[in-house]
């Protein structure tokens, strides 16, 4: 009769690569990392957000405030570059290229109209008070907006 070990496995269960010994194996249950990660243990980039956003004391103009530690970065990194440091003007620079690539290629200027543009607006004004007055029957095909109530073609207008 085959001499059977806890697990359940026979006498010539070899030992090797890929196969532990049946007594150093984990238990059902057992995790291979029984301590693990402590509860409430913070990752490097957490340490530095809280770092961050800590305040802290200091004298602006003769006046005592806090302001957290990220605005006094920011600050500092303005002052210098104002003062003239290359390393800190490039920093700003490279800011201000990130924030305009997330802000959607940066500020929109303002446009003035011009005659065009006011005619398409008055178009567009005209058919919105006759179709919520109700006379649905006069307003023009608003599938081709190139054309306008008088026919005129605005090819021109961008």
């Amino acid at each position: 009769m085959s001499k059977k070990s806890d697990d359940d496995k026979p006498d010539d269960y070899k030992v090797g690569y890929a196969r532990p010994p049946a007594n150093s194996r984990f238990k059902p249950g057992q995790s291979g990392n029984p301590k693990g990660r402590p509860k409430g243990a913070r990752n490097f980039s957490t340490e530095i957000e809280a770092e961050l956003n800590a305040r802290v004391d200091v004298t602006e103009n003769g006046r005592s405030k806090k302001i957290t530690k990220r605005a006094l970065v920011a600050k500092k990194l303005v002052n210098k570059g104002a003062q003239g440091d290359a390393k800190a003007i490039g920093l700003l620079l490279q800011q201000e290229r990130l924030d305009e690539k997330s802000n959607g290629g940066g500020t929109l200027l303002p446009t003035v109209p011009n005659a065009n543009d006011e005619k398409v607006m008055a178009n567009i004004i005209s058919r919105f008070r006759r179709t919520v007055a109700g006379d649905d029957a006069l307003v023009d095909d608003v599938s081709n907006p190139d054309v306008s109530e008088q026919g005129e073609n605005h090819d021109d207008v961008p």
